[in-house]
This record gives structure tokens, C-alpha cells and sequence, in this order.
């Protein structure tokens, strides 16, 4: 190994894709470059840095629409491994990496990282964000998503196979490297997000003079896990005039009205304004909504997830209002923690109670502060990165 360990990082997502597995990675590399020399092997043309080389390779993104003869894009995914891992070998032999991690939840380049491991003979790991099986299975069952048949049958085949050949196993929750754990009776590792320290510039916000009206922030992409509950959350913000709800995404409108989600007078869906932008948005809120779907997403996931927006809000002293399964690690955090308020989706009247105390700049206030303390002390970089690296280089002495 040298001095220096050369990582390759597998991975179907990475900026400037925004989700929140692409964010979660990108600051946890970024954040360690001076100590570790990355190799991202992604989808797409990807952002570098130094330190950071992205090469972005697949098939013509025709080949994967639903449209293109439904069943047949899952079935051309599946069996795109092997031709994507041989384009990316000879790139990764000239890289010569002393180990390789694999991102879930992505089926593809996860194999494909145990395949190009195996292939160059170093040690391989694996990061779960979200849990795969699982989150497969559940969509497996909808006769609506048939193809994702095909994408179960691979879940169920090979995370077993990837996770007990892997050297090491990290998971972005600690209930979740609980879960994973008993599930493949091998030890998994808690790796927290990682976000770069909060910016000296934030403090509580002063708000002791405002308790007529609530501004919400609700930041980045709406898929399975959120629907349901963010939809409970808008009609009822709909019924409230002194509370608005502002919706900040890179999605499409259309996108969103299929899903069921609208805009109105007091719920505004915003184009995702670029860093600097959002985060002169985010220093204006009240608050940070997150909501976590108790249907239409695995259980198992929802139970052990917590959302990058989440952390994000943190970092800026936001406190949380949370609409998630009481059964949900997101919902017993909040409460414990002391950084906001969470509620179940079908709980109409504790939802509106919950308006009612979060329009307390008092109680905003103490979970604020309760925010940054819990940032700095889980998710700041400062901490996260050298867990990262330390890591890394056990992984890397450990090459065959």
C-alpha cells in the first residue's frame, strides 16, 4: 500500500446527480482527498476535484425507459454488469487501487464492484445508504413495477454473496448496521453522513418576536419513501393560512403532480436554486419538514433510514418537523434528541398541535440549539473524515 491509498468507489449516483446517496458520498470524499486518492466509477459524467477522478460510463439511456418494451430495461440493466465492468477494468488496472467500496443501493455497480475487486485482487467493502433487498422486494409485490421482478430475484441472490465476500461492511445508521448485521451474521460498521462543519456565520435565529406565521423548507428529491406522508402533510398545511410550505427539488413539476404532489398558495415548489442559493433558503426558515412514508415504501427501510435533508438541516440549526412511523429510527431520534417535533402521518390532530407548538419561537429555539450541538458532535466532517480514513487504510493493508 502506499502512503497515500488509492480507493476505487463504485457508485450508480454522484454529482451533479442530486440525491441524497450522491450528496452523502460526495461530501465524505471531499472531505478526506488530502489522505485518500479516489477513482469514482459512476453512471454519469460526474464532478472531480483534487484529488477526486469521476468516470462516468453505461448503455444509451434509451435501453432503461419504462417505455422501451416494459420488463425488457430491468432485464438490459441486469446483464449490463458484465460490459460495463469490462469497459472499466482496464481503467481501473491502470489506476492500480490498493481497495474498492461499493455504494448501495445500487444493484449494478455494487456487483460490479465485487466483480472488479475479485478481478484485480484487493480487498472490497461495501456501504449501504439504504437497504437494497428489501426496498426491492416491496416493489417486486406492485403489479404496477412487474419488471422490478427481475431486479428481486438479483437482490435475493447476490447481496448475500457480495456482503459475506466483502472484507469490510460500513451502513450509514447504526440501526441499520444493527439490521444488516443480524440479517448476514457478519459485522457491519456505523459510518454517520458527513457534512463540512457548519458555517461560522450561523447561529440560533432570534425569533422570539414571531408567532404568527410559519415558513417550512422541505429540500431535495420526493420518491417512495416520502409520498405518502408528505402528502398527509399538505393537505393539512392547505387548511392553515399562517403556514407555508416550501418545496426546494431538482424534480420536475409533472414529475410531481404524477406522484401526487402539488403546489399551492401556501405550499411552493421551487426549482432547486444551485449551493449558494439554497443555503442563503435554508438560513430563512423556521424550519426543516422531512417526512418518511409509514406505505408505499419498504418497512424495513423506513425503520432504520435517516434522510441526508434531515442532516443537512442540522448543520444549519434548523430544527426538525418530522411526519414519520412512531416505529421509525427518524421519529425516535427526533424526540430523543431534542431537535424538533415528529408525528405520525395519520395522526390528523397531532399534526395540528404540532403546527401550533413549532409556532413557538421558544420551543424553535431550544431545538435549534439542540440542532448545531447534535451536528457538530455526529456529523461534521471533522469527525466523520478521519473515521473514513482510518478505515480505509485497515481496508487497504489488507490487499492480497
Amino acid at each position: 500500500m502506499s502512503m497515500t491509498p488509492r480507493l476505487i468507489v463504485c457508485t450508480e449516483v454522484f454529482p451533479p446527480q442530486i440525491f441524497g446517496s450522491s450528496v452523502l458520498l460526495w461530501n465524505l470524499l471531499r472531505a478526506t482527498a488530502a489522505e485518500v486518492e479516489y477513482l469514482v466509477l459512476t453512471s454519469k459524467p460526474g464532478v472531480s476535484a483534487p484529488g477526486i477522478v469521476t468516470v462516468g460510463k453505461d448503455l444509451p439511456g434509451f435501453l432503461y425507459r419504462r417505455d422501451f418494451k416494459v420488463g425488457l430495461s430491468d432485464i438490459i440493466r441486469i446483464f449490463s454488469v458484465k460490459f460495463l465492468s469490462r469497459k472499466f477494468l482496464r481503467i481501473a488496472k491502470e489506476y492500480r487501487p490498493d481497495a474498492v467500496v461499493s455504494v448501495f443501493p445500487s444493484d449494478r455497480f455494487a456487483r460490479m464492484g465485487h466483480w472488479l475487486s475479485s478481478a484485480l485482487g484487493v480487498p472490497h467493502a461495501v456501504y449501504f445508504h439504504n437497504l437494497w433487498d428489501e426496498v426491492i422486494r416491496h416493489a417486486a409485490v406492485d403489479p404496477g413495477y412487474a419488471s422490478d421482478r427481475y431486479r428481486f430475484r438479483l437482490a435475493r441472490e447476490w447481496e448475500g454473496v457480495i456482503v459475506k465476500a466483502c472484507t469490510s461492511r460500513y451502513a450509514v445508521t447504526e440501526p441499520m448496521a444493527r439490521f444488516l448485521s443480524g440479517k448476514h451474521g457478519v459485522p457491519f460498521l456505523h459510518v454517520p453522513h458527513a457534512f463540512p462543519p457548519a458555517p461560522q456565520e450561523i447561529t440560533v435565529k432570534d425569533d422570539r418576536g414571531k408567532r404568527d406565521a410559519l415558513d417550512l423548507l422541505l429540500p431535495g428529491s420526493v420518491y417512495g419513501m416520502h409520498v405518502s406522508s408528505l402528502r398527509s402533510l399538505i393537505e393539512l398545511i392547505g387548511r392553515r393560512d399562517n403556514i407555508r410550505l416550501t418545496i426546494t427539488t431538482g424534480q420536475k413539476r409533472e414529475y410531481l403532480s404524477s406522484i401526487g404532489v402539488y403546489g399551492s398558495p401556501n405550499v411552493i415548489i421551487e426549482h432547486f436554486p444551485g449551493e449558494d442559493s439554497f443555503a442563503r433558503r435554508m438560513q430563512v426558515a423556521d424550519g426543516c419538514a422531512v417526512c418518511l412514508a409509514g406505505e408505499g415504501h419498504s418497512p424495513e427501510d423506513v425503520s432504520v433510514a435517516l434522510p441526508t435533508r434531515a442532516v443537512e438541516a442540522l448543520r444549519f440549526g434548523k430544527p426538525l418537523f418530522v411526519v414519520a412511523p412512531e416505529d421509525s429510527f427518524l421519529f425516535r431520534f427526533v424526540r430523543e434528541e431534542g431537535i424538533g417535533i415528529a408525528v405520525s402521518p395519520g395522526a390528523t390532530g397531532e399534526i395540528h398541535a404540532a403546527m401550533d407548538t413549532f409556532l413557538d419561537p421558544v420551543r424553535r429555539e431550544g431545538f435549534a440549539r439542540n440542532a448545531l450541538r447534535l451536528f457538530d458532535r455526529i456529523f461534521s466532517s471533522r469527525h466523520v473524515g478521519p473515521l473514513w480514513v482510518g478505515l480505509i487504510r485497515n481496508l487497504a493493508r489488507r490487499a492480497v
